[in-house]
């Protein structure tokens, strides 16, 4: 369905200023015109800082290890 219409989403009602939303909304027009979907590009940006900000944690030394 090449012709469904999508949902951009630009924030939260008053969480957003008017300029705020405008800047968003002229990033996804342009976006738009490049052919790049702005809904798939902020899912790649969201898993990509997801990816980043997990990173296993370093195991830490026993006691054991630590004794002379």
């Amino acid at each position: 369905m090449p012709d469904q219409q999508k949902v951009f989403s630009i924030g939260v009602y008053l969480a957003v200023s008017l300029a705020d939303a405008r800047q968003r909304r002229d990033e996804a027009k342009r976006l738009l015109a490049q052919g790049i979907d702005p809904n798939a590009k902020n899912r790649l940006m969201k898993k990509s800082f997801r990816k980043s900000a997990i990173k296993p944690a370093r195991p830490v030394s026993s006691p054991k290890a630590d004794a002379p």
